[in-house]
């Protein structure tokens, strides 16, 4: 076994990266002026704002920020989307 990846799953870039966070507003603030970020959309569940998504039109990555209390076992953890696995979905019809 070797410990190259294989070809097809390198990731060729990093599109969508998800921080658990403790206050989606006070991160939102310092990611958007740290990177010079917009926000792009907050999510509300039961009238309270769990996340949101910055990004930049000109930019080709967006970054999302999820509460860690709504997030399973306490939001350990992060996740990203490569640009592979965007193209996977979307060749397969998934809206991303």
């Amino acid at each position: 076994m070797t410990d190259d990846p294989s070809p097809h799953f390198a990731p060729i870039g990093i599109l969508v990266a998800m921080l658990p966070v403790s206050d989606p507003a006070v991160s939102a603030s310092f990611y958007s002026t740290l990177l010079g970020l917009e926000l792009r959309r907050e999510f509300v569940v039961g009238g309270q704002v769990t996340g949101c998504s910055l990004s930049r039109a000109d930019l080709p990555y967006a970054l999302s920020l999820r509460r860690k209390s709504t997030l399973p076992a306490g939001g350990a953890g992060s996740t990203w989307m490569t640009a592979a696995a965007c193209e996977r979905l979307v060749s397969k019809g998934s809206p991303l």
